[in-house]
């Protein structure tokens, strides 16, 4: 349905250039890229380079429009795109759309606050991901924190929930890290970290069934996390516990 769409405004724009074929097939040809990345999610792999496609077809027909709001919600798709492609080259082009969405997000409006905080929130958290997937936690963690702050700001209490709880759970899997290297110290201040961002996250989603399990699972692989912590300062080995009385 939705390549019949994009077809049919394409031919009419092609045969009357009227702005309105254009804006449809825009609109048509994100929505198709954005289907496409929804079913390589699921494990259709041939589909980013589809969506991609789209999604550069639809920068294309935004850019012709002047569109700059279009643009700037398009290119953090298409960077989010191409960081699920993940070689070399599409995570560089992922981190530069990534960027110049967020760089537009900032622009501000007449109270001198970001024009687009949401986009700014969402742009600052997949860019953090970015820095993670090259090993760099400290700009990851100054990411999340920066769109943890932006979300606030907007009363978007659900997207700061989600942040803080990706941030828990990438604090616990730095904890790890730094146990198995001998770094106790240092685990247990990522450890308190985690705990902090967890429990926050935990109040924040307190609505939305899904992502408080996903929480509250976070919060049992920390708890496993903290007595490893505790047992290799003490030398003993760690004890095994069934699960539910981890839960509990």
């Amino acid at each position: 349905m939705l390549e019949r769409s994009r077809d049919l405004y394409q031919a009419g724009y092609a045969e009357h250039g009227q702005r309105r074929d254009l804006a449809g097939k825009a609109t048509t040809l994100r929505e198709l890229a954005d289907l496409y990345r929804l079913r390589a999610d699921t494990g259709a792999a041939d589909m980013i380079e589809k969506a991609i496609e789209a999604y550069r077809a639809a920068e294309d027909a935004y850019t012709q429009l002047g569109n700059n709001n279009g643009l700037a919600s398009l290119r953090l798709a298409l960077g989010m795109s191409y960081a699920q492609k993940g070689d070399v080259i599409a995570l560089e082009r992922a981190e530069s759309y990534t960027r110049a969405s967020l760089l537009y997000s900032r622009e501000p409006n007449q109270h001198g606050r970001p024009r687009h905080p949401r986009l700014k929130g969402y742009a600052l958290r997949h860019l953090g991901d970015l820095h993670l997937r090259k090993g760099d936690l400290p700009n990851a963690l100054s990411c999340f924190d920066e769109a943890i702050a932006t979300f606030d700001a907007a009363s978007d209490l659900i997207s700061q929930g989600r942040t803080l709880l990706h941030r828990g759970q990438v604090l616990t899997d730095h904890c790890q890290t730094l146990r198995s290297a001998g770094d106790r110290e240092g685990a247990r201040l990522a450890l308190a970290e985690a705990q902090a961002s967890l429990t926050r996250a935990r109040e924040l989603l307190v609505t939305q069934p899904h992502d408080v399990e996903l929480v509250g699972d976070s919060l049992v692989r920390l708890a496993a996390t903290a007595r490893l912590i505790g047992d290799a300062a003490t030398g003993t080995a760690p004890e095994s516990q069934p699960d539910d009385q981890v839960r509990n």
